[in-house]
């Protein structure tokens, strides 16, 4: 049964622009740097070189073509798949700028505090002259260590938010609003700034948009790193595109970018879903490469380990099928409200697992299965002559995190865990490298899929749950498929429920697509 809108679907009507208008942006003379792909290494380093600059570390050839044309570009994007070499990138483009005297600070920006600690890792590696700091702590106590001399300082996402804003209480309740005259303090400390993993940038309603564009118009040099800017749906481009290039490229109002590639429709609960035009991907993949690069997994001249997928398929119990099928028939009677597809959406996800989160009261209790069938699994893989190896865990909830580590425990499997609260982040990590008896990392998929580097030691990935986006999944698996990978291949375990949704989830994103996403616009129903 799919759900039914209560009006007839009609065309959105997008923004009319003149016909000329969306002639003259489709029609721009742009560039294109995809030439230097073809340029063998000792003239790209020479070229490189031509002014007396010196790598400190030796560069990889699309390091080589990055790095000139950040010489040539103030501002620029660099998608390189994971183990490219972004961040060797980033900092030598610094050091040029620094040598020159056209920069003097920068400002690094990344999503999550593992990102932190992977650049005060790897800036002493690349640029061992320059002094770096990392912002932490509360504002007064990054106030303290801004005033310290420093070339390059890194930051989390969320604590420029703090930085930037101020807390408004309305009516019992509040939110982080931006302070102008913070945010003008703040952004006079830098001229040079790089955002690590662009795509994280998602809308251009949020906070962490609103501060980086007080940040883009301070900073005359900036730069984007991702390896995966988007999935199946473009739009998230344009707010990363408007920080690093101001417009330049797809516009300087989201009204045009989305007249030009997009078609706009009502979805099911009123609102308007912007759908990509099949037909555009050529004229995008042209307007992108004006200010982009892209190096693939194929063209990297690195070589990278063969992927090797392994699915578990298992059963719901008696209970969690019980348990199942009543999700369902509440979904049923109360189709078509966008709460109620988006709990179901989660519960059953939860009951997957082995667990249902609920309410009572003001506390959150969880309930969990007296069977679970990926725990089950996960104890029989563990005690497995043939899995003695170090792996990553990842998982999705925070209780199945739990879980999991309370399995290891009662294994006395020793492991450490990233998660969005874990203290020393990067002390556990070098733990689970290090230490020959740290056999599992289990990691949350938002702060694990992106900044590690588990590759020298590990070689296994298992999904206890895999994530709701294509993206994340791509960066996860990338951890271990990428340049430095000890063993000539990977393995990539699945805990796969078999007739629940978890099918449809790997499915989607085998397709690159975001099944939750699909599911709110009216896309796909979560009853068939």
């Amino acid at each position: 049964m799919t759900f039914r809108p209560k009006k007839p679907f009609r065309r959105y009507r997008l923004p009319v622009l003149a016909q000329g208008a969306l002639d003259a942006y489709l029609g721009r003379t742009l560039d294109d740097f995809d030439f230097l792909k073809s340029v063998s290494h000792p003239e790209l380093l020479a070229e490189a070189q031509q002014d007396g600059f010196e790598f400190h570390t030796p560069p990889w050839d699309q390091q080589l073509v990055c790095f000139l044309i950040g010489q040539r570009r103030s501002s620029f994007m660099f998608y390189l798949d994971p183990g490219g070499g972004k961040t060797k990138i980033a900092v030598d483009l610094f050091r040029y700028r620094k040598r020159r005297g056209e920069a003097t600070c920068g400002l690094i920006l990344v999503p999550e505090l593992m990102h932190l600690a992977a650049w005060d890792e790897q800036i002493p590696e690349h640029a061992p002259e320059l002094k770096h700091q990392v912002l932490l702590g509360t504002r007064e106590e990054r106030d303290l260590l801004l005033q310290r001399q420093a070339d390059l300082f890194v930051m989390n996402h969320k604590g420029l938010e703090v930085y930037m804003s101020e807390r408004i209480e309305h009516d019992g309740s509040g939110k982080q609003v931006l302070d102008e005259e913070r945010a003008l303090r703040f952004v006079r400390n830098f001229d040079f700034l790089v955002l690590d993993e662009l795509h994280r940038i998602r809308t251009h309603r949020s906070l962490l948009f609103k501060s980086l564009i007080w940040l883009s118009e301070q900073c005359p040099f900036r730069y984007g790193l991702t390896g995966t800017p988007f999935g199946r749906n473009p739009e998230p481009l344009w707010p990363q595109w408007r920080v690093i290039d101001k417009g330049e490229t797809l516009g300087t109002t989201l009204s045009l970018f989305r007249a030009v590639f997009f078609e706009g429709k009502q979805n099911y609960f009123g609102g308007v879903e912007y759908k990509f035009r099949k037909e555009m991907t050529p004229h995008l993949n042209r307007v992108l490469k004006h200010r982009s690069i892209t190096y693939t997994e194929q063209e990297l001249k690195q070589k990278l380990p063969k992927l090797v997928p392994m699915r578990v398929p298992l059963d719901l119990t008696d209970e969690g099928r019980m348990y199942y099928d009543r999700i369902i028939d509440k979904a049923k009677e109360a189709r078509g409200s966008y709460r109620s597809l988006d709990s179901t959406y989660i519960r059953m996800r939860q009951c997957a697992s082995g667990f249902l989160a609920l309410k009572a009261e003001d506390d959150r209790i969880e309930v969990r299965f007296q069977k679970n069938p990926k725990l089950d699994a996960l104890r029989a893989m563990l005690q497995d002559s043939l899995f003695e190896r170090k792996f990553i865990c990842y998982y999705y909830f925070r209780y199945s995190g739990r879980m999991i580590s309370e399995l290891l425990e009662e294994l006395k499997v020793k492991h450490v865990q990233l998660a969005g609260g874990t203290k020393n982040v990067l002390g556990e990590f070098q733990r689970f490298k290090k230490e020959p008896s740290c056999q599992v990392l289990v990691a949350q998929h938002q702060v694990g899929s992106e900044s590690i580097n588990p590759q020298e030691v590990c070689n296994a990935e298992l999904y206890f749950e895999s994530p709701d986006d294509a993206i994340t999944r791509i960066q996860a698996e990338k951890r271990i498929k990428r340049a430095g990978q000890r063993k000539g291949y990977v393995l990539v375990y699945d805990f796969v429920m078999r007739h629940t949704i978890e099918e449809k989830l790997l499915r989607y994103q085998r397709q690159g697509k975001d099944l939750l996403r699909a599911v709110l616009s009216g896309e796909e129903s979560l009853l068939e």
